[in-house]
């Protein structure tokens, strides 16, 4: 059985204390997973997202890491949804965003289809 079926959750909830800091824990846990590059790293970096108790937080980090985790976005606008003002400008530049990734990823593909690559 390999390590990467074991969840941050998992591990808390067998430990004998909490800990201390922990959502400053959570922002280098991210850190850390954004420097790996395994095929797990995103479920590992959304599920610590989840754990934040943070919701300025998480926008933040939605945005940092928009680039390699999109699911970020998506996981954000689930748990944070609203139906203000300053809300709709919030989603409006997500969408931005999450459209800008895409084109360019689509760019990317073209590019290689077109060299023959």
């Amino acid at each position: 059985m390999s390590c990467w079926y074991l969840s941050l959750e998992e591990v808390l909830q067998n430990g004998q204390e909490e800990l201390d800091l922990f959502e400053e824990f959570l922002d280098l846990w991210i850190e850390y997973l954004d420097s790996q590059q395994g095929r797990h790293t995103d479920q590992l970096i959304q599920e610590a997202q989840s754990l934040m108790n943070n919701e300025e937080k998480e926008l933040e980090n939605a945005r940092k890491y928009a680039d390699r985790y999109p699911a970020l976005y998506e996981q954000y606008l689930k748990n944070s949804y609203k139906t203000g003002e300053d809300e709709r400008h919030e989603y409006r530049e997500t969408f931005r965003m999450v459209v800008y990734f895409y084109e360019e990823r689509a760019e990317i593909i073209l590019a290689l289809l077109i060299s023959g690559k």
